[in-house]
């Protein structure tokens, strides 16, 4: 066990972050350049995964070892659960993430041009449900909201 501090001494504790905002199910597909005009176009390559800037930044966070905690929404569906599950096993707290019963997960359609360029396309989110009303973040010291 590591000695007090100095008299004086102030120690900063284990920095902690809530992640407020967007969590979607991304559908992301490679090509090789975004086109310019209507045109049929093959992809070179495709992965699903999470999405949106809080859930992004909460799983960057957890990812270093840093407690965090991301309070978004999510629907009652598969693409919900898939994203819940990835989080907790990057170190994030989901607890306040909240599964809306009858709605469905945000999605993304995300095209990827090999110079990295992108083209997001987003389908129409659930609107009227209040997930800004969640606990008091007395207890955390840093917050990021998307």
């Amino acid at each position: 066990m590591a000695p007090p501090p100095a008299e004086g001494v102030s120690v900063i504790r284990s920095p902690s972050v809530i992640c407020l905002g967007a969590l979607v199910f991304d559908r992301v597909l490679a090509i090789e350049k975004l086109p310019t005009a209507a045109v049929k176009a093959r992809a070179v390559g495709w992965v699903n995964r999470g999405g949106g800037p809080a859930a992004t930044a909460a799983v960057f966070v957890g990812r270093l070892g840093i407690p965090c905690m991301l309070w978004s929404r999510v629907g009652e569906d598969h693409e919900g659960s898939v994203l819940l599950k990835e989080l907790a096993e990057s170190g994030v707290d989901v607890r306040h993430t909240r599964v809306v019963a009858g709605q469905v997960t945000p999605q993304c359609i995300v095209i990827v041009d090999k110079m990295g360029e992108r083209l997001i396309i987003g389908a129409p989110v659930n609107r009227g449900v209040d997930w800004t009303k969640l606990p008091a973040a007395d207890e955390m010291g840093n917050a990021l909201q998307d």
